[in-house]
């Protein structure tokens, strides 16, 4: 009997690894074809060039993300396709999560229905594709929550450390972060195990472990004035009616998200379906179950309890990572029995789900370039290669330091073969890993779009050109799909580096 039970363990094993590698593969090849015509979101080109530049903090987040991505074009080239990969890594990781999270509630079989429902929210899946601050939190609450778990049921030491360790990942990825240490607190204290927990050393050493490591960025945020914070309380600035229509927009996105997946659920247990939701919602009233639907709504509560008290503008995008528990609270508390042909149907939909996600992306690709949509209007890519082949014919050197209107200066630093820094807002407080001297030292490329375009870069250029200035006009377009884009305008100011003055006068002269 013991050889049979750790036999059907390993295939359910076994069966999550596959599931997982085929996510990895189909998530990376939706992000490439949907996007291929599209240069990188700027929060992925922001994420890399920020952790190129190793800081512990940023002036609009945390620094871990931004550490993760930098990491990992140390060991990847910079193509879409590598940074579409991390992506779908990062959603893994926080797959893996959910599947040791599940297996705390429930047997094999069930854990891995979990799983693929899960799969089924678009959080976990395609939102997941743009790597950002918020996304990157897919990899982290999932394992914040089975270390706590882990910890409140008699885990000993051992978890009280982890769990120390990947809260403060947490935080320093997103500070929203906090809200699942919230929920995990007061969780705590209506878990049946309270009293046991708070009496060991478990909580403390977490605690302890927690504060430890974040303490070098909050030394930062205090050296430099807290820019995180400023740029939180950017979003409280909006009236009181409209943060309130935005929150009931989230919960409405946070309701339709939810749909496929609460179809899949009802698909799959039939008749039964009903009866099983129903014992699920109803199991809140039970005083057992109140610590894990804190954890399982405790996030998005708090959340929404922050529009009123704080004046905060939600944004869809802050549900990303919120909701990784809500299958497995559904399976346990319905007390489902989970059958293999529940598995099969589930399968099916989230294979058929990929399969509609790929066609979309194909379709999207196309449209949103033949009709100039969104980032498919932007030559990032074709005007990275420009300005480095400029900046190398005018002064024969690497480029070092780059400085851009808008959000172009993240991409053109990411697309450029020398991988410039990002001079960010030419604004030394937003990119203290540039100074004067560096310019000085290393030289600097401006590139802002038409001026009456984007008035407010000539505007800063002003202020670090000079009579020996260079500017250049060109013109950049694109073409995919047999439609080629149109020309759009930008200006080149070249700033010349320190010892190459002479041969710069002799070239701008020509």
């Amino acid at each position: 009997m013991p050889t049979a039970s750790l036999c059907t363990a390993a295939t359910f094993r076994r069966r999550f690894m596959q599931f997982l590698a085929a996510q990895i593969v189909i998530a990376t090849l939706i992000a490439v074809i949907g996007l291929w015509t599209s240069p990188l979101q700027d929060d992925m080109a922001e994420a890399w060039a920020w952790g190129k530049e190793f800081q512990l903090g940023y002036a609009k987040h945390p620094p871990f993300f931004a550490w993760v991505a930098g990491a990992w074009f140390l060991l990847f080239p910079r193509f879409d396709w590598c940074f579409y990969l991390l992506s779908s890594i990062n959603a893994a990781v926080g797959f893996v999560g959910i599947w040791c999270l599940a297996g705390l509630f429930l047997e094999d079989r069930a854990r891995l229905g979990a799983v693929l429902l899960a799969a089924l929210v678009p959080f976990q899946t395609i939102v997941a594709i743009n790597f950002n601050a918020t996304s990157a939190l897919l990899s982290t609450w999932p394992w914040v929550a089975y270390c706590f778990v882990r910890s409140m049921e008699g885990g000993g030491l051992r978890y009280a450390i982890l769990l120390g360790v990947v809260a403060a990942l947490a935080v320093l990825t997103k500070y929203v972060s906090v809200l699942l240490l919230l929920s995990c607190l007061i969780a705590s204290f209506l878990h049946p195990q309270a009293k046991c927990y708070y009496r060991s050393a478990a909580p403390y050493v977490a605690g302890l472990l927690f504060t430890a490591l974040i303490a070098p960025h909050v030394y930062w945020l205090i050296q430099h004035n807290w820019p995180t914070i400023d740029y939180a309380m950017l979003k409280t600035w909006r009236s009181r009616t409209f943060t309130s229509i935005q929150a009931v927009n989230v919960t409405a996105v946070a309701i339709a998200a939810h749909g496929l997946m609460l179809w899949g659920f009802l698909l799959a247990f039939g008749k039964s379906g009903p009866t099983l939701l129903r014992r699920a919602v109803v199991s809140i009233k039970e005083a057992q179950c109140a610590w894990l639907w804190v954890l399982v709504l405790g996030p998005f509560l708090l959340m929404l309890a922050c529009v009123p008290i704080l004046n905060v503008k939600l944004s869809p995008k802050f549900l990303t990572p919120m909701f990784f528990l809500v299958p497995t609270a559904l399976l346990a508390l319905s007390s489902a029995e989970v059958r293999e042909d529940h598995l099969r149907l589930i399968t099916r939909l989230w294979l058929v789900a990929s399969l509609g996600c790929a066609i979309a992306a194909l379709l999207l690709s196309y449209t949103m370039f033949r009709w100039q949509i969104g980032l498919a209007q932007f030559p990032h890519r074709e005007m990275a290669q420009l300005v480095t082949d400029e900046w190398h014919s005018v002064f024969n050197r690497p480029l070092r330091i780059v400085a851009a209107s808008q959000d172009d200066g993240h991409a053109l630093a990411f697309y450029s073969a020398d991988a410039p820094s990002h001079f960010i807002e030419m604004n030394f407080a937003v990119a203290p890993w540039i100074t004067p001297t560096r310019i000085e030292r290393e030289g600097l490329l401006i590139v802002c779009r038409d001026a009456d375009a984007d008035a407010d870069c000539t505007d800063r250029a002003a202020k670090f050109a000079d009579p020996h200035s260079l500017r250049r006009q060109v013109s950049v377009s694109r073409s995919h799909w047999g439609w080629k884009a149109p020309n759009r305008q930008f200006t080149l100011i070249f700033i010349a580096p320190r010892g190459v003055l002479g041969s710069w006068n002799s070239d701008a002269r020509r």
